[in-house]
């Protein structure tokens, strides 16, 4: 019963942009530790919250892919044309969605291979948890400046490329649990001025990504085996559910202006950790 419990509370923390790390370090000091069993089963963890994720932003992703393909194909027709010396060359970057979707490389580029570095070097849930409180406290403190001090815009700039990149790299550090590397890329994006709906959503297709790489991660340091079970489909739905609703959360946060509601919680998770 542990495992479910701890699992759904990664997932809800998550798609409200706060650290999964930290909340499973204050669940664990707090109730115990989990066993090996709860990291073979994150990979129903990572696939409810995937998902949930992708039904509830189902137009963006399929968009967001397609003008990946278009972009690819564009290169390749030009190229193609270059060679032959003949033919108009494609515009690559035609709407806004090839935009973002360039983006979503740039960042993944600077984000990854730095990440998987620092994950690896610390191992965060063992060496670093110690300072989840302190994670939770800064976190607070950069979603308040970020969020009450920068003005909310409806329309959306085109991303600065290097920007993307540096965004990445910045996130990319942030192994300390209760920063979260998504809460970064969100508050980062809203900096660069995309509006906070996009931001969330922009930043929670990241998330994939992140999750996926650090499932694959503690798998492997705690030498977990993904065991196929019914109480592993039944967490997936479970986590799929959560997730789905804490979307949704966010949104009506975001909708009646109540992000502070998070930030206060991000905030009491850093008090708790520090009593207990």
């Amino acid at each position: 019963m542990k495992p479910i419990i701890y699992s759904l509370f990664y997932c809800f923390s998550e798609a409200l942009l706060v650290s999964g790390n930290g909340h499973l370090n204050l669940l664990e000091k707090i109730f115990g530790e989990v066993n090996n069993s709860f990291y073979g089963s994150l990979p129903f963890i990572f696939l409810g919250f995937v998902i949930a994720a992708s039904f509830a932003f189902r137009n963006d992703i399929i968009n967001l892919f397609k003008e990946l393909l278009n972009i690819f194909l564009k290169i390749m027709a030009n190229i193609s044309n270059g060679r032959k010396k003949k033919g108009r060359k494609h515009k690559i970057l035609a709407n806004a969605y090839s935009y973002y979707s360039i983006s979503l490389i740039v960042l993944l580029i600077g984000f990854i291979p730095l990440h998987i570095f620092m994950l690896k070097q610390t191992i965060a849930l063992q060496k670093l948890s110690d300072f989840s409180s302190i994670g939770f406290l800064i976190s607070s403190l950069f979603l308040t400046i970020v969020y009450f001090f920068m003005e909310d815009k409806n329309d959306r700039k085109k991303p600065n490329f290097i920007l993307m990149f540096i965004l990445g790299i910045l996130a990319g550090f942030s192994v300390i649990p209760g920063i979260s590397p998504v809460l970064i890329i969100f508050c980062g994006l809203l900096l660069m001025g995309t509006g906070t709906k996009f931001a969330y959503k922009f930043s929670l297709i990241i998330n994939m990504f992140i999750l996926l790489i650090r499932m694959i991660i503690w798998m492997v340091a705690k030498k977990a085996f993904i065991t196929f079970s019914i109480s592993g489909f039944i967490m997936l739905i479970l986590c799929a559910l959560v997730t789905y609703g804490a979307i949704y959360l966010f949104y009506y946060l975001c909708r009646n202006k109540k992000i502070f509601i998070i930030d206060i919680y991000i905030f009491a998770l850093g008090l708790i950790f520090i009593i207990f």
